[in-house]
């Protein structure tokens, strides 16, 4: 039995005498019960239990109480506050003060300065202490006086440069020719904003309220971060940004998927259609019986429409083409601009210059 073991038994058996064991040291010790050790340890306990009942008690110690009352007594004696000072006359002392402030405020004059004699020695003994030096020479006024001359002979003084006036003409011209600029490509890409618009106006319109509360949430904590970027601000803005996740991205995925918006397929519609037509990144092919209530709107990709289908609104081909329709608005793409026609397969092919020699395919 080592020691351990030992002082545990004794623990346990002074929590059992002293009624304050748990359901698992009972049911520790109802196991200890069949070891032998454990078994004369608490006979030995019981044993010297019994042993010290039956020594006589002692008997008490002289009462010190007496004398406890006695130091007591005299150290409240010794402590108590000494008695009050009685007042006395303070006349002399008033009149003393009075005195006092009388000889402050009567100042003696004040002695003469001194400042101007000692700034003289100090001149003298810095005059008389350094070596004489050579008298400079005087400047030669040749030069001065043979401008003069000239100047008189000829009959003019030249007159101080002035500074030139500002001229506002090439200000002005260069924001003419940036207003014309902005509002020409205004002009020209007015149809691809409105059905961009409308395209936006589509996709907004199946969010749920959960996305607007989510971005608003994102904009906050995100304000909270840069207005007070502390580690403890720095956590709750991760929690943050997790739930606006949470609560964006599913509304979201489910608004791409029910919006009506096709994102990098070729879209073939062959009968009737409530609502618009969205492609991006694919083709538009409107077979002879489609009839489509809303407008049909490609981006990057052509529309290929039949001769029997029917569009109650515009059609729209933002950087692709709408070949056999006169009435579509179509702003195909340019070389100019670093796009390469789309394929009619509904790929879109972007960021890719037009070479010269290269067919449109």
């Amino acid at each position: 039995m080592g020691t351990a073991e030992r002082s545990e038994w004794l623990r346990l058996l002074r929590r059992e005498a002293d009624g304050e064991l748990t359901g698992a040291e009972r049911a520790q010790l109802a196991a200890l019960s069949h070891d032998a050790g454990f078994g004369r340890l608490r006979a030995d306990l019981t044993r010297a239990e019994h042993l010290l009942r039956t020594l006589e008690p002692p008997r008490p110690a002289r009462s010190l109480a007496p004398e406890v009352a006695s130091e007591i007594a005299w150290s409240a004696h010794l402590t108590a506050a000494a008695p009050p000072r009685l007042p006395h006359p303070v006349a002399a002392e008033v009149a003393r003060e009075v005195r006092l402030a009388a000889c402050l405020d009567t100042l003696p004059p004040p002695a003469r300065s001194v400042a101007p004699a000692v700034a003289s020695e100090v001149a003298w003994s810095a005059a008389l202490h350094s070596p004489p030096g050579a008298p400079s020479l005087p400047g030669s006024l040749a030069a001065a006086v043979t401008a003069r001359i000239g100047a008189d002979a000829r009959g003019s003084v030249p007159a101080p440069s002035l500074p030139r006036p500002h001229n506002p003409a090439p200000t002005l011209l260069v924001g003419g020719l940036l207003v014309g600029l902005t509002l020409l490509g205004l002009t020209e890409a007015w149809p691809g904003l409105a059905a961009g618009a409308e395209v936006l106006q589509a996709l907004v319109a199946g969010l749920s309220p959960l996305v607007g509360l989510g971005l608003g949430l994102l904009l906050l904590v995100s304000a909270l971060v840069v207005w007070k970027p502390t580690p403890a601000v720095q956590r709750l803005g991760v929690g943050g940004f997790m739930l606006s996740a949470a609560l964006t991205l599913p509304p979201l995925y489910q608004a791409a998927q029910h919006s009506g918006v096709t994102l990098g397929q070729t879209r073939t519609v062959g009968g009737p259609v409530a609502g618009n037509v969205i492609v991006v990144g694919g083709d538009v092919r409107l077979l002879p019986g489609a009839r489509v209530g809303g407008e049909v709107v490609t981006l990057f990709g052509d529309v290929q429409r039949a001769p029997g289908a029917e569009v109650r609104g515009q059609v729209h081909a933002l950087l692709g083409r709408a070949p056999g329709d006169a009435t579509a608005q179509q702003t195909p793409p340019r070389p100019a601009w670093g796009w390469r026609p789309p394929r009619p397969s509904g790929r879109c092919w972007a960021g890719w210059a037009a070479r010269p020699g290269v067919p449109y395919f």
